[in-house]
């Protein structure tokens, strides 16, 4: 500010400037208008690729196309961030199934960095429909609660849809061979398929998942300059966001 104008930059682009008048502040309009370079401008890809917790390019395009987002830009311009945050280990391929709604999940339990949330929590679980890849995320402190949010999953899946789960698919962690938990699942005749030891490739579809969810939710806290213990806060959001993105 100087001389009753002023200039309003973001990160050294230049957004607008106005001056005071009537003990107010007014923008220029006329001369405010976006370079056609600036990734700050509602029409740019990479600003809605920021906003939808740095999902893959395609994928804002897409949204685009169907309107649910502004026309974008095609010119996307390669993501920092991503590159900061996003693993470069090859992804696990997993058998294409047929499946139905609800007919079988996979799950996981994951700890990220073993860093606490302001929370307290550790860990977070997963529970992804084999059909419609939705996704539940919980965050968990122990990874003996892991039982309490299942039960808490199925009511709400079963409440919601008026069917029965019929498959859950899991590795040989600890917390999925509990008797409380075989028993519960027994009782229901829901069929636990478990994957062969040390090879977390059979798990792929939560495996997967896990890495995007993890990716996603680092490229946001390094984007944001937020804590690392607001991860659950982020995971959340990226797996809120991840459901609503069509694929």
């Amino acid at each position: 500010m100087e001389s009753d104008q002023y200039v309003i930059t973001k990160k050294g682009i230049f957004m607008g400037k106005g001056y005071a008048c009537d003990g107010m502040f007014k923008m220029n309009v006329e001369i405010n208008k976006p370079s056609t370079n600036s990734v700050y401008m509602l029409s740019s890809i990479n600003l809605w690729h920021a906003r939808l917790c740095h999902i893959n390019s395609k994928y804002v395009g897409i949204m685009s196309s169907l309107e649910l987002i502004p026309k974008v830009t095609k010119n996307f311009e390669k993501c920092e961030v991503c590159s900061k945050s996003k693993n470069t280990k090859r992804p696990h391929k997993s058998v294409e199934k047929n499946t139905e709604l609800l007919e079988l999940f996979h799950t996981d339990l994951c700890e990220f960095e073993g860093i606490l949330t302001r929370g307290g929590n550790r860990y977070f679980i997963i529970f992804i429909d084999d059909f419609s890849k939705y996704t539940n995320v919980y965050l968990l402190k122990h990874k003996s609660d892991a039982f309490e949010k299942f039960k808490e999953f199925l009511l709400e899946m079963e409440n919601q849809f008026g069917k029965k789960i019929k498959r859950i698919r899991s590795d040989r962690g600890r917390e999925y061979k509990s008797l409380g938990f075989n028993s519960f699942v027994q009782s229901l005749w829901i069929i636990h398929e478990t994957t062969p030891p040390y090879s977390p490739s059979s798990n792929g579809v939560a495996e997967r998942k896990n890495r995007t969810l993890i990716d996603l939710t680092n490229a946001m806290l390094i984007d944001s300059g937020t804590p690392s213990n607001f991860w659950g806060e982020a995971i959340l959001t990226a797996c809120h966001v991840i459901n609503r993105v069509p694929h």
